[in-house]
C-alpha cells in the first residue's frame, strides 16, 4: 500500500498535466524537439517562460516540504509518519533512486530551454543541488536506518534467553577488546541486561552525515549570483521591490535581536570582569560580530530559496505560481518536479 500511494501521487500529477495539455502530437522527432524549446523573448519577462521549476506560492510550498523531509531524515524519522523511526532502507533507497534520476532529468531539461538567459540556467542549477542534497539524505538515511537495526539486533535489544551479545573483536595490549571500527569497550563476559546493551547501541549509532548540506551551500551561492542578476535588471517592478523589501526586513530583524542578545550576555558574563575596558570592548565586538554574520549566513541559506521563489512569480507576474495551461510541455515538467520530490516523503 506504502509503494502504491507514493508511486500513484507524482503519476496522477503528470497525467493530470497531460490530460489539461491539448497539443497537437508533432510530425517528427526533430519537430517535437523543437516545439518543446520556447522562443527567445526580447526581455526577462517573457524568457522566463523557459523556466520549468516550481516558483511562487507553489514554490514556496515545495520548498517548505523539502526542508521539512530534510530535518525528519535528519532525525531518522518517517516524514509520512514522524512518530516512526526509519526501518525500511531498501524501499527508502529506491525512493531516493527515483528522485535522484527524475530531477537531473527534469532540471537538465530546464537549464536546456533557458540556455540563452544565464540567470535562469544558474537558478535551475541551484535548484538541481537542493533536490540532490534531498536524495542523497534520504539515500544515507536508509543506510543507516540499515546499519541501526544490524546492530540492534547483535545487542539482542528484543530480549529473549538465548539471545547473543557478541562483537567482532580485536584484542589490543592495553585495553583488551573493541568492536571493529568504534570506541574501545570491554570485552562482554556473558549477556548483559537489555539496559546496557540499549546504551551500547545508542553509543554506537550513526547520524545521517552533515556533509550532503555543503552541496546546498554551492548551490546556493551559485544560484544567488543569478537571483542577484534578475532582481536588478527588473528593479523597476514593484512586486520585485516589495519582495526585496520584505525578505530584507525580516532578515534584518534576526540579525539585529542576535546582535543585542550576543551583546548583552557577553557583557554581562561574570568571568569578562576581571579584563580591562579595551580587552572587554573587544571580546564583546567579537562575538558579537561573530552571532550576526552566522545568523545572517542562515537567514541567506533558509529563506534564500524562498526569496527566489516570490521573486521569479514577481517577474512572471504569477505570485501563485502556477503554470500555463496553454504550453503542455511547461505543466508536465512543471508537475512532474513538484510530483517526484515528494517521493522522499513517503520514506518509512
Amino acid at each position: 500500500m506504502k509503494l502504491y500511494s507514493c508511486c500513484v501521487l507524482p503519476t496522477l500529477i503528470l497525467l493530470a498535466a497531460c490530460v489539461s495539455s491539448s497539443q497537437a502530437a508533432p510530425e517528427s522527432i526533430s519537430q517535437w524537439f523543437d516545439s518543446l524549446m520556447p522562443v527567445k523573448g526580447s526581455s526577462i519577462e517573457s524568457e522566463i517562460v523557459c523556466y520549468n521549476l516550481p516558483y511562487g506560492a507553489i514554490g514556496f510550498l515545495s520548498h517548505l516540504l523539502t526542508y521539512y523531509t530534510i530535518t525528519l531524515l535528519y532525525l531518522k524519522r518517517s516524514p509520512w509518519l514522524p512518530w516512526l523511526r526509519l526501518t525500511h532502507s531498501t524501499f527508502d533507497k529506491v525512493l531516493a533512486s527515483l528522485t535522484f534520476l527524475a530531477t537531473v532529468i527534469l532540471s537538465l531539461f530546464t537549464i536546456v530551454r533557458c540556455s540563452s538567459r544565464w540567470a535562469f540556467v544558474l537558478i535551475a542549477i541551484w535548484k538541481l543541488l537542493l533536490a540532490l542534497t534531498l536524495s542523497f539524505c534520504a539515500w544515507d538515511a536508509a543506510r543507516v536506518s540499515t546499519r541501526e537495526k544490524k546492530y540492534l539486533a547483535d545487542a539482542s535489544l528484543k530480549g529473549g534467553k538465548n539471545s547473543q551479545y557478541e562483537y567482532d573483536r580485536v584484542e589490543t595490549a592495553e585495553q583488551g577488546y573493541t568492536q571493529t571500527g568504534y570506541p574501545m569497550q570491554p570485552r562482554p563476559t556473558s549477556s548483559p541486561p537489555a539496559a546496557t546493551a540499549k546504551q551500547a547501541v545508542l553509543a554506537f549509532r550513526t547520524n545521517v552525515s552533515w556533509w550532503w548540506l555543503f552541496l546546498y551551500c554551492l548551490g546556493m551561492t551559485i544560484g544567488f549570483v543569478g537571483l542577484v542578476d534578475l532582481v536588478l535588471s527588473t528593479w523597476e517592478n514593484q512586486d520585485v521591490r516589495i519582495v526585496t523589501y520584505v525578505f530584507g526586513s525580516v532578515a534584518g530583524a534576526g540579525i539585529l535581536f542576535t546582535i543585542v542578545v550576543v551583546a548583552g550576555c557577553c557583557y554581562c558574563d561574570d568571568d569578562d570582569d576581571d579584563k580591562s575596558g579595551c580587552a572587554k570592548f573587544w571580546s564583546v565586538g567579537a562575538w558579537t560580530f561573530g552571532g550576526g554574520l552566522t545568523v545572517c549566513i542562515g537567514c541567506v541559506m533558509v529563506f534564500g530559496a524562498f526569496y527566489s521563489d516570490w521573486i521569479l512569480g514577481a517577474i512572471a507576474h504569477n505570485l501563485v505560481g502556477v503554470p500555463d495551461s496553454g504550453d503542455g510541455i511547461s505543466s508536465i515538467l512543471y508537475w512532474a518536479w513538484f510530483g517526484v520530490k515528494r517521493l522522499p516523503m513517503f520514506a518509512t
